[in-house]
């Protein structure tokens, strides 16, 4: 079984093992370029203790990993009742949600219905104070004329002769 990893080829500059499994996995052109440079047995066998030493961490990171499955696993079954609790809370909060979206619709359309209502009143209002002021100037007007067709002054007038 061959295992790949990263080693340094002598004279690149090369960072320590790293424990992300994707920098230690080179491309298939990337490797056989490396392997395809190596002409010195020296250099082979450190590449072949680096990838070792790799393999090492590697295998440790796992086994770390391993390690920890159990008491992963347990707080995942521990989750497992409060799973179907959010389940509902979600559904219950996406209800909830559209309620108060179409709320807010009501209230917004509601409140430019006041508004319009509103500025119609404040116009109404205007309407009737014309109205008011033309009725008012109309009585004056056929007060005056009565007058002027009586031939004089309206009674209690102080048109003093």
């Amino acid at each position: 079984q061959i295992k790949v990893a990263m080693a340094a080829v002598p004279g690149e500059s090369s960072s320590s093992s790293s424990s992300s499994a994707q920098a230690l996995v080179p491309s298939a052109l990337e490797l056989s370029r490396r392997v395809n440079s190596l002409v010195d047995l020296t250099d082979m066998h450190k590449i072949l203790q680096d990838c070792i030493s790799t393999e090492a961490s590697i295998d440790a990171e796992l086994e770390a990993l391993l390690a920890q499955r159990h008491t992963t696993s347990a707080a995942l079954e521990a989750l497992a009742p409060s799973r179907d609790a959010l389940i509902i809370i979600r559904g219950d909060a996406e209800r909830v949600l559209k309620q108060v979206s179409a709320a807010a619709t009501f209230a917004q359309n509601a409140g430019a219905s006041i508004r319009t209502l509103d500025v119609t009143q404040d116009r109404v209002r205007k309407a009737l104070a014309v109205a008011t002021d033309e009725l008012d100037r109309a009585t004056c007007a056929d007060a005056l004329a009565d007058a002027l067709a009586a031939g004089g002054p309206p009674a209690g007038g102080g048109g003093g002769a």
